[in-house]
């Protein structure tokens, strides 16, 4: 039997152990399980042993309960992996405990402790499935640390019974590890489509730039708006020729290299975004004034100024580029650029329309 599980992204990875932080009400009726069933055999039988591996899942279950609310309150400061990795060690914890609690039961010749055992086992065997496949290298270990102990000790007591009982457990494990890996791959799948989709709604398919949305969420989350910006707005000149002659085959190919030459000539600070068929906007924050902005525009003209490659055609395009210094809300700062762009397309193109710089702000 062969267990693959599906490959994880930085990302999902974050996103799945986050998720680990939704498992309070499990982990709370764990631990007043197992306590209550030490409680209740050491009432009934006077095994202290039991009561004490009792006592001992609560303290487990109490543990994981710190390690749950340290998560929520660190919010997104820790590191996934060491999250991770304290969630593994309190989920060992509970597992061995659950282990040597309904082994101790099992061995047990009262019929009541055998099924209080079973109870136990499969009760946590099943929660540990529903909850942390998310995690499978975790799960699955855990079902192990869990199970075996109670399976060697079912195949050591003499009856089939209990032998027929060790045969379901170690079947019961493997049909566990295959529910893992089902879990976790329908959870990465869900949420890689989920990242995907909102990737989807942020950015350009086409070259991978921010779309509208995009750009407004990124100019909002970096408080643009309070602190003076440069907006340029650009649009190619001659691109529709290249549609008409060549195709949009190679229309789209010239899209996605004006996008990388634009990334290179604003560089790794600025945000750039398509608007649509032929029209970008590049914010950057880190322009001294409207002479940086003004270089700026001119870098990224010289940029276009090299030919492209349409298909087996070379062509040439040029671009109008219009741009605003200053602080304020981004339709107005747009409206704009936009406008300063216009007339330097009305002028004949390739040219840099006149900056506008907000008053008070430069």
């Amino acid at each position: 039997m062969t267990l693959r599980f599906e490959a994880e992204s930085r990302e999902i990875h974050r996103l799945l152990v986050a998720e680990l932080g939704h498992t309070v009400i499990p982990a709370m009726l764990m631990g007043v399980a197992l306590v209550g069933v030490g409680v209740a055999t050491w009432h009934e039988v006077g095994d202290r042993a039991i009561l004490l591996i009792g006592l001992a899942g609560g303290a487990a279950a109490l543990a994981k309960l710190i390690v749950i609310a340290h998560q929520r309150r660190a919010g997104a400061g820790v590191n996934p992996a060491c999250r991770e990795l304290a969630h593994a060690i309190t989920t060992y914890m509970m597992a061995a405990s659950v282990a040597m609690l309904s082994a101790a039961l099992v061995i047990r010749p009262d019929p009541g402790c055998y099924l209080a055992a079973m109870a136990v086992l499969f009760g946590y065997c099943c929660g540990l499935i529903g909850r942390l496949s998310i995690r499978p290298w975790i799960a699955a270990m855990a079902l192990l640390i869990a199970m075996l102990p109670v399976a060697v000790a079912s195949a050591l007591i003499p009856g089939a019974p209990h032998r027929m009982t060790a045969v379901i457990l170690a079947l019961f494990f493997l049909n566990g590890l295959e529910n893992v890996r089902h879990v976790h791959g329908a959870a990465v799948r869900q949420l890689a489509m989920r990242l995907d989709l909102a990737r989807l709604a942020r950015n350009d398919p086409l070259t991978g730039l921010l779309n509208r949305l995009g750009l407004r969420e990124a100019f909002d989350r970096r408080g643009a708006g309070r602190t003076p910006v440069a907006i340029h707005c650009l649009d190619l000149d001659g691109f529709k020729s290249v549609n008409d002659r060549h195709g949009h085959a190679a229309g789209d190919a010239v899209l996605i290299e004006v996008a990388e030459r634009l990334r290179a000539a604003a560089g790794a600070g600025a945000t750039i975004a398509r608007l649509g068929g032929d029209e970008f906007v590049i914010v950057c924050r880190d322009i001294a004034g409207e002479d940086a902005a003004r270089a700026l525009a001119n870098r990224m003209l010289q940029a276009l100024r090299v030919p492209f490659a349409a298909g087996d055609a070379v062509v040439r395009l040029g671009a109008s580029v219009g741009y605003v210094v200053g602080a304020g809300e981004l339709d107005d700062l747009l409206q704009m650029a936009d406008d300063a762009s216009y007339r330097a397309k009305r002028a004949g193109g390739g040219m840099v329309g006149v900056p506008m710089t907000l008053a008070g702000h430069a």
